[in-house]
Protein backbone atom coordinates (compact mmCIF):
# COMPACT_ATOMS: atom_id res chain seq x y z
CA UNK A 1 0.00 0.00 0.00
CA UNK A 2 3.03 2.38 0.63
CA UNK A 3 4.39 1.82 -2.47
CA UNK A 4 0.77 2.73 -4.11
CA UNK A 5 0.48 6.43 -2.52
CA UNK A 6 4.05 6.75 -3.24
CA UNK A 7 3.27 6.53 -7.00
CA UNK A 8 -0.35 8.07 -6.95
CA UNK A 9 1.48 11.16 -5.34
CA UNK A 10 4.33 10.84 -8.04
CA UNK A 11 1.28 10.94 -10.41
CA UNK A 12 0.06 13.80 -8.98
CA UNK A 13 2.59 16.02 -8.71
CA UNK A 14 4.02 14.95 -12.95
CA UNK A 15 -0.06 16.24 -13.18
CA UNK A 16 0.85 19.29 -11.56
CA UNK A 17 4.56 20.05 -13.35
CA UNK A 18 2.52 19.25 -16.83
CA UNK A 19 -0.14 22.12 -16.14
CA UNK A 20 2.52 24.34 -14.66
CA UNK A 21 4.46 23.60 -18.32
CA UNK A 22 1.05 24.35 -20.01
CA UNK A 23 0.34 27.10 -18.01
CA UNK A 24 4.06 29.03 -19.13
CA UNK A 25 3.70 28.02 -22.52
CA UNK A 26 0.16 29.68 -22.71
CA UNK A 27 1.28 32.65 -21.39
CA UNK A 28 4.64 32.68 -23.46
CA UNK A 29 2.78 32.25 -26.61
CA UNK A 30 0.28 35.05 -25.64
CA UNK A 31 3.12 37.45 -24.87
CA UNK A 32 4.74 36.57 -28.29
CA UNK A 33 1.07 37.50 -29.90
CA UNK A 34 0.82 41.07 -28.07
CA UNK A 35 4.54 41.81 -28.38
CA UNK A 36 4.18 41.27 -32.54
CA UNK A 37 4.11 44.74 -34.54
CA UNK A 38 0.68 45.04 -36.34
CA UNK A 39 2.28 45.43 -39.88
CA UNK A 40 5.47 43.01 -39.92
CA UNK A 41 8.83 44.15 -41.31
CA UNK A 42 10.31 42.37 -44.69
CA UNK A 43 12.45 40.43 -42.43
CA UNK A 44 9.90 39.18 -40.14
CA UNK A 45 7.59 37.89 -42.91
CA UNK A 46 9.12 34.75 -43.98
CA UNK A 47 8.89 33.65 -40.07
CA UNK A 48 5.34 34.76 -40.02
CA UNK A 49 4.02 32.52 -43.01
CA UNK A 50 6.69 29.83 -41.36
CA UNK A 51 4.36 29.79 -38.40
CA UNK A 52 1.04 30.64 -40.21
CA UNK A 53 1.98 27.83 -42.74
CA UNK A 54 1.32 29.86 -45.35
CA UNK A 55 3.42 31.21 -48.11
CA UNK A 56 3.16 34.09 -50.44
CA UNK A 57 4.06 33.78 -53.86
CA UNK A 58 7.49 36.12 -53.29
CA UNK A 59 8.42 33.81 -50.29
CA UNK A 60 8.15 31.09 -52.46
CA UNK A 61 10.29 32.13 -55.02
CA UNK A 62 12.61 33.38 -52.33
CA UNK A 63 12.88 29.77 -50.83
CA UNK A 64 13.30 27.75 -54.13
CA UNK A 65 16.12 30.29 -54.83
CA UNK A 66 17.89 30.09 -51.65
CA UNK A 67 17.55 26.54 -51.99
CA UNK A 68 18.83 26.05 -55.69
CA UNK A 69 22.23 28.29 -54.19
CA UNK A 70 22.52 25.92 -51.34
CA UNK A 71 22.16 23.14 -53.64
CA UNK A 72 24.51 24.73 -56.21
CA UNK A 73 26.92 25.44 -53.32
CA UNK A 74 27.11 21.77 -52.16
CA UNK A 75 27.75 20.48 -55.64
CA UNK A 76 30.83 23.32 -55.85
CA UNK A 77 32.36 21.95 -52.52
CA UNK A 78 31.68 18.38 -53.12
CA UNK A 79 31.54 17.21 -56.83
CA UNK A 80 32.19 13.58 -56.62
CA UNK A 81 30.19 12.75 -53.60
CA UNK A 82 27.45 14.51 -56.49
CA UNK A 83 28.76 12.03 -58.88
CA UNK A 84 28.55 8.64 -56.43
CA UNK A 85 25.45 9.73 -56.23
CA UNK A 86 23.92 10.69 -59.52
CA UNK A 87 25.70 7.04 -60.41
CA UNK A 88 23.29 5.48 -57.28
CA UNK A 89 20.44 7.13 -58.24
CA UNK A 90 20.81 6.19 -62.05
CA UNK A 91 21.56 2.29 -60.78
CA UNK A 92 18.24 2.37 -58.79
CA UNK A 93 16.47 4.13 -61.14
CA UNK A 94 17.29 1.49 -64.43
CA UNK A 95 17.18 -1.57 -61.93
CA UNK A 96 13.33 -0.13 -60.65
CA UNK A 97 12.22 0.38 -64.16
CA UNK A 98 13.15 -3.76 -64.94
CA UNK A 99 10.88 -5.05 -62.45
Amino acid sequence: MAQRKTLRQEVEELRGEIAALQAERAGELASRKSAKPSSPSPEQEPEAAEESGVESGGDLERVIGELTEAAVSEIAEHPAIVVGLAFLLGLTIGRLSKS
